[in-house]
């Protein structure tokens, strides 16, 4: 049957009413015990004014009955929802123009709005009620709210094959670096500041200020440009390590409220949060994806992760009284791992998501910023020597995270894809803190034993160390990237990049010429300076003017073959330059041969279960082929079929055991090559041929592997009408997809209405399927087909006469 296409703005709609529901409910319900109170207030102030003359009393019965109305209806909550949109949105539209980060920007914006509402002492109308009743949020309602929506979207993004690669260097500084680091952050509280806390508190304030915030690290990452491994491992440990730190926060919290705990209550308690959560968001992603799997419709789709990312919140959280941040990222990583393949239409998922995660970030940066503004204005505990205490503590922190990385760089160094000590100085530089850690000080400011001075001063530090490690770190994360090296490009990224710069060089004369045959469109234009267009553009993408002798093809021969026009002969750094661009192929022909994979299933040339088999198999080899030195698609992917585990049952959805299953997945494995073979090719041979040493390396290990994939085939114990059999089948489906296809088209081009459009796809879906054995036998089947073929032949015949016909008819009216 026919899907109806579902468009991204009502997408975004669907999504953007989703979320002004979740972000205005609490405010609301906040507003309306806020405003009991003050209905309250005024009525007792209306009350002993009754000895005043009649128009006084009038004037405060009025004033009375506004404030009122200004504090009572909780649709006031969406005023300043709609201002921090706004702002925004002004902010991104600009964010290229300035040279600070977006989150930054935020922030700064946030507590500018917050000063000025405290400095006009609330005075801004209904603009100061809705600031008023979103700083006075829960922090549990704002964590609640955010959080799911931007640690998920965050997990969704990250390669498996990436995850399961610096796993351990993730939950090592998850795990022993929160530790270490909640340890080494409560010094300062407990020697320096003269608040007379103790331990319990200063551990308190550490285990928050030792985590990273996820939200305000991934959007560094992705604003600097870093690697996709420095990344991964940043990004990951900060989503896993504030799971670690809520754990502590939550145990110190506690403690420095009364609490006592035993040794093994101490490690019970860290069990059941640290275990239960992830277990939880596995339970919650395996729900997903087994519903994913039989349900193909965008809209359920995106609806299904939301539901997913706040259920594994809500689930922990609530039911099982585990870490939820933990279950949101399990659940995240479980549905990337094994729902993307399923996903009918990734762009817009994509898109929405995206969009999710905009309008988290703006909210959240610009809300924690108005909480700092105001508090920074309006504190009464805070004293000057106490703002020397902030700075004094930045330091202490940033100091403390190099300690951390430091003690455990050679743990670090010999982990997944290793870290050099370049990726260890910028990880411990942009260990950002940011709103998440807002919230965590938020609520110890609204616990009983820390009102007055004390949870003032507590929110002060954590909101200052917000505050300099974004304006500070975030803003000084690129040129240290920079400076440090890690945006340089080796000379096999070089050599890549410029064989696609020259290819692209050529593409520019070929869509000129392409253009210039369309004569009545551009029957007037002038070649002359089109020419001079395509020729600065060609020389932007490729100067053709310097020699690439270093990196041409020929000396890399001729260094290899060790031929005597090659100083070295084949010695030394130039043989290594050699062996790390073959790696640059293999990563670039896997990348391509996972996009090919998810471009035959959407075209329905692959089931869905096998390409979820083909495009695991390909992803886990992008790590496996770099280590072994050469392609190892195949070894992988008989592995994987060859595997009867439940891992392979989540993989594909079913046990591929098969042997016409196997069958579709070998074929469709060797095409596959064959096509990405040929596009890899076209790009690295660009302006020099196809004989280049790497090319013949590489293409023989393509060979190999598909050689490989030919055998398999051959020891199914498959016959010939079982291949003959299986391909039927596999080409009925597409023959399917594409009609429908059409039909979809004729739908968007308004040629039929949408509901006839889905009449005529369940029409599509009963009509095309194999034929039955008496059709075949009879040859009914076959002269259907042959009169289908001449109606064809006719209709195109008629419609070209008439087509011609109606163009002349035109010329001949228009002269």
């Amino acid at each position: 049957m026919m899907r109806t296409s579902t468009s991204q703005p009502a997408l975004c709609r669907c999504a953007a009413l989703l979320l002004l529901v979740l972000c205005s409910c609490a405010p609301s319900a906040f507003a309306s015990t806020t405003s009991d109170s003050t209905t309250t207030d005024q009525a007792t102030t209306t009350t002993n004014s009754t000895s005043t003359d009649s128009s006084t009393r009038t004037a405060a019965a009025a004033a009375a009955h506004s404030t009122s109305t200004n504090t009572a209806h909780p649709h006031y909550a969406l005023t300043y929802l709609v201002f921090m949109l706004s702002i925004g949105a002004l902010c991104y539209q600009f964010d290229a123009e300035i040279p600070i980060p977006y989150t930054v920007t935020l922030l700064v914006a946030g507590m500018l709005i917050g000063l000025v509402h405290e400095a006009s002492d609330h005075g801004l109308g209904s603009l100061s009620v809705s600031i008023n009743m979103w700083t006075q949020i829960d922090p549990h309602v704002l964590l609640f709210t955010f959080l799911p929506a931007l640690l998920f979207g965050d997990a969704i993004s990250m390669e498996f094959s990436s995850i399961r690669k610096a796993f351990g260097q993730m939950l090592l500084l998850a795990t022993a670096g929160v530790a270490l680091g909640a340890f080494l952050c409560a010094l300062v509280p407990m020697y320096v500041f003269d608040y007379g806390w103790n331990w319990n508190y200063c551990m308190l304030i550490g285990s928050i200020l030792a985590a990273t915030d996820p939200v305000a690290v991934v959007s560094m990452l992705k604003e600097c440009g870093a690697s996709q491994n420095l990344s991964t491992i940043i990004a990951g440990e900060a989503m896993l390590n504030d799971g670690t730190a809520v754990v502590f926060y939550l145990l110190f919290l506690d403690l420095a409220t009364g609490a006592t705990y035993t040794t093994g209550e101490i490690v019970k308690f860290f069990a059941q949060m640290a275990l239960a959560g992830p277990a939880v968001g596995i339970a919650v992603g395996m729900a997903c994806v087994w519903w994913i799997m039989r349900g193909k419709d965008a809209t359920i789709e995106i609806t299904l992760f939301f539901i997913a990312a706040y259920a594994a919140m809500i689930a922990s959280e609530q039911e099982g009284g585990a870490s939820g941040v933990l279950a949101v990222v399990a659940a995240g990583i479980f549905v990337a791992t094994f729902a993307w393949p399923y996903v009918d239409d990734h762009h817009s998922m994509h898109h929405v998501w995206h969009w999710l995660e905009w309008v988290g970030n703006t909210l959240i940066f610009l809300l924690a910023g108005t909480i700092l503004g105001a508090k920074f204005h309006d504190t009464e505990s805070i004293r000057a020597v106490d703002w020397g205490y902030m700075f004094l503590n930045w330091v202490a922190i940033n100091v403390a995270r190099f300690v951390v990385v430091a003690a455990l760089f050679p743990f670090l160094r010999n982990m997944g894809s290793g870290l050099t000590w370049q990726e260890a100085v910028f990880m411990a530089w942009g260990g950002l803190r940011g709103a998440v850690g807002l919230a965590m000080a938020i609520a110890v400011a609204h616990t009983p034993q820390f009102h007055g001075a004390d949870g003032e001063r507590f929110l002060f530090h954590v909101g200052g160390m917000a505050l300099l490690t974004l304006v500070i770190n975030g803003t000084t994360g690129a040129a240290l990237l920079k400076r440090l090296g890690l945006l340089d490009q080796t000379p096999a990224q070089l050599r890549h990049i410029n064989d696609a710069r020259h290819k692209l060089s050529l593409a520019v004369a070929e869509r000129y010429d392409a253009l210039a045959q369309m004569k009545r469109l551009f029957s007037d234009h002038d070649p002359e300076v089109l020419q001079l267009v395509v020729a600065k553009a060609a020389d932007a993408l490729f100067d053709t003017s310097k020699a690439r002798h270093s990196m041409s093809s020929l000396h890399i021969l001729d260094s290899l073959t060790g031929d005597p026009r090659s100083p070295g002969g084949g010695q030394g750094d130039d043989k290594a330059g050699d062996v790390e661009f073959l790696a640059t192929i293999r990563d670039v022909f896997l990348n391509s041969l996972c996009a090919e994979y998810g471009r035959m299933i959407q075209a329905h040339e692959l089931p869905q279960a096998s390409g979820n088999v083909l495009l695991h198999s390909t992803k886990m080899a992008l790590d496996d082929s770099r280590a072994a030195g050469q392609l190892t698609t195949f070894e992988l992917l008989r592995n994987m079929l060859q595997s009867k585990g439940s891992y392979m049952r989540y993989v594909a959805g079913t046990h591929l055991s098969d042997p016409r299953s196997q069958l579709t997945i070998l074929l469709c494995f060797i095409e596959a090559h064959n096509r990405t073979a040929i596009k890899v090719f076209d790009v690295f041979g660009a302006g020099e041929g196809a004989d280049s040493v790497e090319e013949t390396m590489f293409e023989r290990e393509v060979e190999d592997n598909t050689a490989s994939a030919e055998e398999a085939i051959g020891m199914l114990g498959l016959g010939q009408d079982d291949i003959k059999g299986e391909r039927t089948t596999v080409m009925i489906k597409m023959l399917e997809h594409q009609i429908t296809g059409v039909v979809e088209s004729f739908v968007a081009q308004g040629i039929i209405s949408g509901s006839a459009g889905k009449i005529i796809a369940s029409d599509i879906h009963k009509g095309i399927k194999p034929p039955t054995e008496a059709e075949t036998a009879t040859g009914a089947a076959a002269r259907r087909t042959r009169k289908l073929w001449s109606m064809a032949s006719t209709s195109g015949g008629m419609k070209k006469s008439a087509s011609v016909g109606w163009c002349t008819r035109l010329n001949t009216t228009t002269r």
